[in-house]
């Protein structure tokens, strides 16, 4: 289960930092309900990072969350399913789950029942799942396909089910190799989750040209503020 946690969150960053990367919370918990959440981008650029503080900002309303990792999957396939119950039930019904590193899983028959399992549940009561990668969600589902010896039919309907999705790429700020090796990131920089860098399907009319002009106004009507 998710425990709320001041570590992820935007409050310690310079406030034209700090509602940038609020402004792109807000694209992401605006996608339609309905919709699953994919982030996509090279290692180290905030996927994690902004995930996480939408799951804190769910925590903060009071309504139920749960996380797992890509290799969690692995792990709970290894377990009895009578030993794993109570662990797929709070990712099946939190009302909002964080899947993160989705591409690690190493998919097998287990890991694939498991996965089904918790994807299935959640597709029918409506659920909606943020999942991180490096990969976008076509390049994962084709490396699972080209997995040996899975059920195909099976397969197919667990990629069902975490649909319908939209991705989100998130980019690497300029001059900046990683995130997780950056502290104290200068305002001008931009850096924290996704510093403004993101190009996203859907997203907010005017958004883009606001995070490129560091239009503060313009983020906080985007916000309702």
């Amino acid at each position: 289960m998710w425990v709320l946690t001041e570590q992820f969150s935007f409050k310690t960053l310079a406030p034209e930092v700090r509602a940038v990367n609020e402004a792109l919370i807000d694209v992401l918990m605006r996608t339609p309900l309905v919709d699953n959440i994919w982030l996509y981008g090279v290692p180290g650029a905030g996927k994690s990072h902004l995930a996480k503080c939408a799951l804190n900002r769910h925590l903060y309303r009071c309504m139920l969350a749960d996380y797992a990792t890509g290799p969690d999957f692995n792990d709970l396939a290894r377990e009895f399913p009578k030993d794993r119950k109570d662990r797929e039930n709070g990712l099946a019904e939190a009302q909002l789950l964080l899947v993160d590193d989705i591409d690690k899983v190493v998919m097998t028959a287990e890991s694939m029942a498991v996965m089904w399992a918790v994807f299935d549940r959640r597709y029918r009561a409506g659920k909606r799942t943020i999942i991180t990668s490096n990969m976008t969600a076509k390049a994962v589902s084709e490396s699972w396909r080209a997995t040996r010896n899975l059920n195909e039919t099976t397969l197919s309907a667990m990629l069902d089910r975490m649909n319908p999705i939209q991705q989100y790429q998130v980019h690497m700020p300029e001059g900046v190799k990683s995130l997780r090796k950056t502290h104290a990131p200068a305002p001008s920089v931009g850096v924290s989750a996704l510093v403004g860098k993101v190009v996203a399907i859907n997203a907010l009319p005017g958004l883009q040209q606001a995070l490129n002009t560091g239009n503060l106004a313009a983020l906080a009507s985007m916000r309702g503020e």
